[in-house]
């Protein structure tokens, strides 16, 4: 969205760099003739508006998106795709956020237990995730990108265990 505004104003203000000298009277009178000699200078700062809209274009363009990373893209808020590792070009007024598909560990330190005799029993766990390429969208649209906090969480019903198992 903030790209759109940006260029939104730039074309405004090149509008008006183009069309300021058209809106000048012509006089010979010596106070008017410094304004005339700004006035050349609107043009090519309108051109120099333009190529900077140019150039604003094609950075907003490029995504870097590292190895063990998916691009998840957001257009407008909602997920449109997603792109693939490497250097990607996708349209401006896009955004990429990044999604971490290797494996990554939580450890848990101290889950209560108790055993057959009903003593206390301490454990410490280790829980090894890694999101498939496929489900990622699904994934986002469900739980979140934070999806990763929501591992710990036990919700105490094994259907939503098994619900947020689907998308690893």
């Amino acid at each position: 969205m903030l790209y759109v505004i940006w260029m939104v104003v730039l074309a405004v203000i090149a509008t008006l760099l183009f069309t300021a000298k058209r809106n000048l009277p012509e006089s010979s009178d010596f106070r008017q003739s410094k304004v005339l000699y700004l006035a050349r200078l609107l043009r090519p700062g309108g051109f120099l508006i333009l190529t900077l809209m140019a150039f604003s274009t094609l950075f907003a363009s490029v995504h870097q998106v590292p190895a063990g990373h998916i691009g998840v893209v957001y257009e407008f808020g909602g997920i449109k795709g997603q792109i693939g590792e490497g250097l990607q070009f996708v349209a401006p007024w896009r955004n990429v956020l990044l999604a971490n598909i290797q494996v990554q560990r939580r450890v848990f330190d101290k889950l209560n237990a108790f055993s057959e005799e009903s003593q206390d029993v301490f454990v410490r766990a280790s829980l090894n995730v890694r999101v498939s390429p496929q489900t990622i969208q699904q994934l986002y649209r469900t739980v979140g990108p934070n999806f990763f906090a929501h591992t710990g969480a036990h919700t105490g019903t094994h259907g939503s265990d098994h619900a947020m198992c689907e998308y690893f």
